[in-house]
């Protein structure tokens, strides 16, 4: 069960709020080996594990926790990264290997690449917090709109379909369950190729919206989802305050690409045209 900020209870699966998720090890036994044809919890673990490294891409379907020839050539890939014997096992060193303390929580490899496939962009959004739900119109056309703008920049096609056919997804989860760990000053999301995670933690207002008196910090989505989608097309971050891709959130929900912005992602994809231009 779960309470509502209007003090409704309803069962959780009634709602769009995310079972809890228990955080522990990354591997219970760190002793016995895994190998072609395991299957079980610590398969899975090791598949995120290497997702999160970068040796698997990043496809929700895909973590199935069956040790499979897909995951032994992720596994060989990450021993020849590290130094140690290919041999596609997950023995004792290999489990050790993948959990050391680590500076950060870059990728070693990127299997990433544009969402961009033929001249367009499909996207899909997941399950909406339940105060958005309300407003699934308007949230949806603001994620649109914040989409098209990078579309137009490069004269692209965007379309929202399916989770099936869309090259991005757009979803709304605890950065906690996205494996994201605390840092100073915090985020607000996380950007890949494919998946942006919108951190469900965080109360998120829509641009006709004000923050709500009872919370202490509220966020617009627009500028975020604009900000986030420059990374998931490959864009780093900008030191320049009136770029979206400068790092730093502030509380513009009619954000606008700038022209380093375009001249940035035009470069990326078309290095050999002149800038784009802004109307």
């Amino acid at each position: 069960m779960c309470e509502d900020e209007f003090g409704t209870v309803l069962p959780l699966d009634e709602t769009p709020v995310p079972r809890p998720v228990f955080m522990g090890p990354w591997f219970e036994d760190v002793d016995s080996p895994l190998h072609s044809g395991a299957s079980g919890v610590e398969v899975l673990q090791l598949q995120k594990a290497l997702t999160r490294l970068g040796y698997l891409a990043e496809d929700p379907n895909f973590a199935s926790g069956v040790f499979d020839e897909t995951t032994a050539e992720a596994v060989k890939e990450f021993q020849r990264f590290s130094g140690l014997t290919q041999d596609g096992i997950v023995g004792p060193v290999t489990k050790a290997q993948l959990t050391a303390q680590r500076f950060d929580k870059m990728p070693d490899v990127n299997l990433g690449g544009s969402p961009f496939k033929d001249g367009k962009l499909t996207y899909a959004v997941g399950l909406l917090p339940g105060y958005l739900e309300r407003y699934r119109a308007d949230c949806l056309r603001e994620m649109h709109e914040a989409l098209a703008q990078w579309c137009t920049a490069l004269g692209m096609e965007l379309k929202r379909t399916s989770h099936l056919q869309a090259r991005l997804h757009i979803v709304f989860q605890p950065l906690a369950m996205a494996g994201a760990e605390p840092e100073p000053g915090g985020a607000l999301a996380e950007a890949t190729a494919n998946r942006i995670v919108l951190d469900s933690s965080e109360r998120w207002l829509l641009k006709a919206q004000t923050k709500p008196d009872r919370f202490q910090k509220a966020f617009y989505l627009s500028p975020v989802l604009l900000h986030e989608v420059g990374h998931s097309l490959g864009l780093k971050h900008s030191s320049d305050p009136a770029d979206v891709m400068w790092p730093y959130y502030r509380p513009e929900p009619n954000l606008v690409l700038s022209m380093a912005d375009c001249n940035a992602l035009t470069a990326l994809f078309r290095p050999s045209n002149d800038c784009c231009t802004l109307s």
